[in-house]
């Protein structure tokens, strides 16, 4: 975003654009429906759901000065966008991967009402069974064979998030956001040390700087862009006109950054 000075000129401006963001994917949940059998669409929509929120989390965390957590809600939107944007790229496999995985968590809930002695409806359990039986090439984890919870750990079935940033083009927001934001997830030393700041023997922790709460608005902003994009292709709205005009004032008011762009 340049400099520190600019960061906290711009850091408002940066805001107003998200909040239109956020806008437009309330608008979008309200004005468009889903086919049940629809698994990409309605994964889109509730995907949206989930950047809006974090969307706002980002503006709440960044108002209060804790730009460094606002970062690690925006790593999280990054996650879901790309996740979504892979998902679109073979949706009748990976959409339907991410709706089915519904049915391995009902499987784990089972399991364990079982084992503490709760009563679980049979024809649940049989259904549940049936379809992961139907789906076992799907779910199973080959590695786990021989458990009694046969299945992956989560939708992406084995898939690295480094390889879905990787198949969307988008290596550059791995490489330079997506990863390095991690440090501060895991209490690294780097991050924590450039959050103090020490004088003999006492330490006085500091304000998230300007340029930190404009990397989370920017890239907030950048993965409901994307998400949006998506979203207004596949439902052809009348709202990718709204969405285009925000993203061409938001690229006419600030210099391109791998924040604002996704490359092949």
């Amino acid at each position: 975003m340049g400099g520190e000075r600019l960061a906290e000129t711009d850091q408002a401006d940066l805001g107003v654009f998200v909040s239109e963001e956020s806008s437009l994917c309330e608008r979008l949940i309200g004005e468009v429906s889903y086919d049940e059998d629809d698994h990409l669409g309605f994964m889109i929509l509730a995907f949206l759901c989930k950047l809006a929120e974090q969307a706002d989390s980002v503006q709440m965390l960044v108002q209060y000065e804790h730009g460094r957590d606002a970062e690690l809600v925006a790593r999280s939107m990054l996650e879901t966008m790309a996740s979504l944007i892979w998902a679109a790229q073979d949706p009748e496999d990976r959409a339907f991967r991410w709706r089915g995985f519904a049915y391995v968590e009902d499987f784990k809930l089972i399991q364990s009402q079982k084992s503490q002695g709760i009563p679980v409806d049979g024809a649940v359990e049989q259904g549940n069974r049936d379809f992961l039986r139907m789906n076992s090439t799907v779910f199973e984890d080959p590695k786990r064979a021989e458990e009694a919870n046969p299945y992956y750990a989560n939708w992406k079935c084995g898939k690295r998030i480094s390889d879905i940033f990787a198949d969307i083009g988008g290596r550059p927001l791995y490489r330079e956001l997506y990863g390095p934001l991690s440090d501060w997830i895991h209490a690294g030393v780097k991050s924590i040390g450039d959050a103090i700041s020490r004088s003999e023997k006492t330490i006085r922790w500091l304000p998230s700087s300007a340029s930190t709460n404009a990397t989370a608005l920017s890239v907030a902003f950048q993965s409901i862009a994307e998400a949006l994009r998506l979203a207004t292709d596949y439902f052809c709205s009348h709202l990718r006109s709204d969405l285009d005009d925000t993203v061409e004032r938001f690229q006419a008011r600030f210099p391109p950054t791998l924040a604002t762009e996704r490359n092949a």
